[in-house]
């Protein structure tokens, strides 16, 4: 069966603060991004975009993904 997802607490005042901070931490934890909201940090990380793959990603020297065989394609999806 399956669990039902933590709510975040709702800030109604002071007295809510922890609550939700640990909520915070949690879900970005999980989420992977907490050295980039972390309160504590005196320094935040640059954010760095990621790079979009294309089909050369897969397979030197092709355009499209029309070139590529299923297993490259499914590589492609992949990245």
């Amino acid at each position: 069966m399956a669990t039902e997802a933590a709510k975040a607490p709702v800030l109604n005042g002071p007295e809510d603060w922890h609550d939700w901070l640990d909520y915070l931490k949690d879900l970005s934890r999980a989420k992977r991004v907490w050295n980039f909201v972390d309160p504590d940090l005196p320094d935040v990380p640059d954010l760095v975009e990621p790079e979009i793959p294309s089909p050369t990603s897969v397979k030197q020297g092709v355009t499209t993904v029309t070139d590529l065989n299923d297993a490259e394609k499914a590589s492609l999806g992949i990245l």
